[in-house]
């Protein structure tokens, strides 16, 4: 493969959206970038990486201070300037983190969202965390979802989760983990070859 290429997957939470990444960069030997954006946004902007992480995906709440909205402007930003230095360099799978708006104007990007029934994710998420009812899982999906959304929303301009943003949005419960695998590496196939 010669070309340079991101793939962006934004995901509902419980979907499986970071097994399908990690898996997809597994398969098309590639950086995949999630948690470790922290640290390198942390090292970039001289924050403390426990600030940062608990910041991330999330807007500050309604009475947070203007040094809080600053913060999380610059962590946006950052996040920015990391992913279009690690999209110059090579190719990788950003999960999240207005990953498609931030590359919006870079070529070679497969822009993906990995979505699912809410009890599909609820039976997922309480066994992945040991909640002790299927309720108490959508109360945290619920949650995630919401600080998601808002997080999307207010910084990239955009519609979480919009159809016309996407190149695919996937059903997990439908298409199954490795079959929505399947369907990525094939895409990354056919555009840019192997």
């Amino acid at each position: 493969m010669k070309e340079k290429y991101a793939i962006t997957i934004g995901r509902d939470f419980g979907s499986g959206g970071l097994e399908i990444a990690e898996k997809v960069a597994e398969r098309l030997n590639i950086e995949y970038y999630n948690k470790d954006l922290v640290e390198l946004v942390s090292d970039l902007n001289g924050i403390d990486p426990s600030i940062v992480n608990a910041m991330d995906e999330k807007l500050p709440g309604l009475f947070a201070s203007d040094e809080e909205e600053e913060i999380s402007l610059n962590i946006y930003e950052n996040q920015a300037v990391v992913m279009q230095n690690v999209s110059n360099h090579g190719s990788a799978i950003f999960l999240g983190r207005c990953a498609d708006a931030q590359l919006q104007d870079n070529e070679n990007v497969l822009s993906i969202f990995v979505t699912a029934p809410l009890d599909f994710r609820a039976k997922r998420i309480k066994e992945e965390f040991h909640f002790p009812t299927l309720e108490a899982a959508k109360k945290k999906i619920n949650k995630v979802d919401r600080d998601r959304r808002r997080y999307y929303e207010h910084y990239s301009g955009r519609k979480w989760g919009d159809i016309n943003m996407k190149d695919f949005i996937i059903n997990s419960e439908s298409m199954g983990i490795d079959g929505a695998v399947e369907l990525i590496v094939s895409e990354v196939y056919r555009r840019w070859g192997k």
